[in-house]
């Protein structure tokens, strides 16, 4: 596939210590290897995987499939700074009582930083928006933990 197009074409996959990680799957990897030329990691970069708690981040898992893809030519769209899904909101963002903007600031910038000329693409913020179905909604947004405590402009 990956040959007939001019854009990437990539896939979401499992790594790290997740359950059939491509890191360890010949299968997928051949796969990946003859159609596709990006990927995407499925967990490994959202933020209760590399910011555990307030003042520890944990890369490892994600700089493993980062340098399996350079190391295959392979580009990464990375994925993603902002979830709302609770169980992907570290614990201390949930119960932070200082100022969340600069939490959440600290969250954003040591993440990029860190994979600053490594990834080609974020998922900044996934999910903001609000389906349809979404009960409560606000102003189209989820009324999600960043909505809640910052409003619109968590997006900012």
């Amino acid at each position: 596939m990956k040959a007939l197009a001019d854009f990437p074409i990539g896939v979401e996959v499992r790594a790290g210590s997740e359950a059939n990680s491509i890191l360890g799957s010949s299968q997928q990897q051949a796969v990946l290897f003859q159609h596709l030329d990006q990927l995407t990691a499925e967990s490994i970069m959202k933020m209760s995987c590399v910011h555990p708690n307030e003042t520890t981040f944990s890369f490892a898992n994600a700089d493993t499939l980062v340098g399996f893809a350079r190391q295959n030519g392979i580009s990464v769209h990375a994925h993603a700074l902002i979830w709302h899904e609770d169980y992907q909101v570290p614990s201390v963002m949930k119960s932070y009582s200082a100022d969340f903007s600069a939490i959440l600031k600290t969250h954003v910038q040591t993440i990029a930083s860190h994979f600053s000329g490594k990834v080609i693409s974020w998922d900044l913020v996934n999910e903001a928006i609000a389906e349809n179905s979404d009960t409560s909604a606000v102003n189209g947004f989820r009324n999600s933990m960043f909505y809640q405590k910052l409003g619109a402009t968590f997006i900012d």
